[in-house]
């Protein structure tokens, strides 16, 4: 279960090294490979700068590839509660009413996420996080309602939490 706090947005900047992913090639690759895991631990809290693999994986979730493919996928999901997909589909429903009471927080994420200003890694990796956690308001039935968009609201939150630009990845 993917847990984030109000307290994740009272945490200092997230500052990562300028250029990151050219001192950590190598690290990059491993970093596309085990981005799954490394994604869950950045969601979780662990501090981006521990370690050259979460340096690199930060770096790449930061880039606004990364950013706008978040976008589509939680764009996506409003589409398919708003156009009510045909029942037969052997994908996991999501909880159309947690999706719907969500809405504004989530075309917020999805218009931040399309942003030309700088987002934090960590607010990036728990927007992915919640996209595929089963256990998560998305999916859960037994989550309570408006769940989802409380997690979205801190989610905004953690991903204004940044360093000032000049400290920015390059």
């Amino acid at each position: 279960m993917v847990m984030v706090t109000g307290d994740s947005a009272a945490r200092a900047p997230v500052l990562l090294p300028a250029g990151a992913l050219r001192r950590y090639p190598m690290e990059g690759l491993l970093a596309r490979l085990l981005a799954r895991l490394l994604d869950r631990r950045l969601a979780d809290g662990v501090d981006p700068a521990d370690g050259p693999l979460l340096v690199a994986r930060a770096a790449q979730l930061a880039r606004r590839r990364s950013r706008r493919g978040t976008a589509a996928q939680w764009g996506r999901i409003l589409d398919e509660v708003r156009l009510r997909p045909k029942p037969l589909t052997h994908a996991v429903p999501v909880r159309t009413q947690q999706v719907a009471d969500a809405a504004p927080e989530l075309l917020g994420l999805v218009m931040r996420l399309r942003d030309e200003l700088p987002v934090s890694p960590v607010g990036v990796a728990q927007a992915r996080r919640l996209l595929v956690d089963a256990t998560g308001p998305l999916f859960d039935r037994n989550a309570p309602r408006g769940d989802l968009r409380a997690r979205i609201s801190l989610i905004l939150l953690e991903l204004d939490r940044v360093a000032p630009i000049s400290l920015q990845i390059e």
